[in-house]
């Protein structure tokens, strides 16, 4: 009776172990299983904040998350389409800022080339004055002579005064 049992208690023992080995690799199955579902759900988020923000860093403001859990990760989503948003309002206004620069720089430049033809003609009409009165000045038939009032120094003479006082020009 003893040999029977022991020989039962034995059978009962291999088939405890097969099924501790069995219930261990279950578990163990199950836990490798629940990692990698628990990682899909928790990266999940990151990995769309991570698309988002490479999306902005390649110009589209337009990029947003949609993430709704009520934890720390989606409190972050929150935050980042907040500034997201506030980066696309930047943008705007800087846009809008450069249009009106721009429109100022075209304005200023339209009067700068007037006021540059306005001295080219200026200059033009002084340059004419100018040679008048050089041909007027040197070919007069009466001597004149140019003093400088504060500090007296001759300024200029024609020829006319060169002969009438006996002195080269340049004397």
């Amino acid at each position: 009776y003893i040999r029977a049992e022991t020989a039962i208690a034995l059978e009962n023992v291999g088939s405890l172990k097969l099924l501790t080995i069995a219930t261990s690799f279950i578990a163990i199955l199950l836990s490798i299983i629940a990692t990698f579902i628990l990682s899909a759900i928790i990266t999940k988020p990151i990995n769309e904040l991570k698309e988002s923000a490479n999306k902005i860093m390649d110009g589209n403001l337009n990029a947003a998350v949609t993430i709704h859990s009520q934890d720390e990760v989606g409190e972050l989503g929150i935050i980042f389409n907040t500034m997201t948003k506030r980066l696309q309002e930047s943008f705007i206004e800087t846009s809008r800022y450069r249009g009106h620069l721009e429109e100022l720089v075209s304005e200023r430049t339209t009067e700068l080339k007037k006021e540059i033809a306005e001295r080219q003609q200026a200059e033009a009409a002084l340059a004419e004055s100018e040679m008048k009165f050089r041909a007027f000045f040197d070919h007069a038939s009466d001597g004149i002579l140019i003093v400088d009032p504060s500090t007296r120094p001759y300024v200029a003479g024609n020829r006319m005064i060169s002969k009438m006082l006996g002195y080269s020009l340049q004397e």
